[in-house]
């Protein structure tokens, strides 16, 4: 087939941005207990910023941004993937602010503007309701009736899943933030980087469904 090189890369996309979505922070809370002197879980991954890990955390981001803003499915609807890559780069390149922040000794932080937080939880919770709506709505799609395969349905059920768990994820994340004394109550157990993680594991796991990478049409 012509085309099929072209099929390969845009599976592979798929794949990269799968993976770089689900070991974001198993890499970053390694490398900061590794390779610098914090061996304590931040209270969000974008506190990783502040960390040893902050170049990673940066990078990885503008990485998946990246492949987000090449991706180009089978179906004409390929704006919303480019739309969460610019939200992606506007939470990489707007840092969160410092409060709360644990093992602060590991760098001296730059002082940022305030609003500089306010870009960065706006552009991050965007970049996930795109993100859900990317596995909901168009992950879903089909372009021909013989594509409805046994393998497509679970695939299907797979993608909703995830679109909805990140979605889940955000309305917890919501009720964190308006009331301080359940957020309070469970910081011990570091709930937004739990949260985040769950996000980060749907959304990397969609993709690597819609990559091929597991249940795979068999007829392929």
């Amino acid at each position: 087939m012509e085309n099929e090189p072209l099929v390969i890369s845009y599976l592979q996309i798929r794949k990269a941005v799968g993976f770089l979505g689900i070991f974001l922070p198993i890499i970053l809370m390694l490398y900061s207990y590794l390779i610098g002197p914090c061996n304590e879980i931040q209270i969000s991954l974008s506190q990783y910023y502040y960390t040893s890990a902050g170049n990673l955390f940066t990078g990885i981001i503008c990485a998946i941004s990246f492949f987000l803003f090449t991706y180009k499915g089978y179906h004409s609807d390929n704006n919303a993937p480019r739309i969460a890559s610019i939200f992606g780069f506007l939470t990489a390149i707007f840092p969160t602010n410092q409060k709360g922040l644990v093992c602060n000794f590991e760098i001296s932080p730059y002082p940022f503007p305030d609003y500089f937080k306010d870009v960065h939880t706006v552009a991050a919770a965007l970049f996930f309701v795109v993100l859900a709506y990317i596995s909901i709505r168009l992950f879903t799609k089909s372009g021909k009736k013989k594509d409805q395969t046994p393998e497509k349905e679970i695939r299907n059920k797979i993608y909703k899943a995830c679109g909805y768990t990140i979605i889940a994820c955000l309305i917890l994340m919501a009720i964190l933030y308006l009331n301080e004394s359940i957020k309070a109550y469970l910081a011990s157990y570091k709930p937004i980087f739990v949260l985040e993680t769950i996000m980060l594991w749907a959304f990397g796991f969609s993709w690597l469904v819609k990559g091929e990478f597991i249940f795979e049409d068999k007829s392929n």
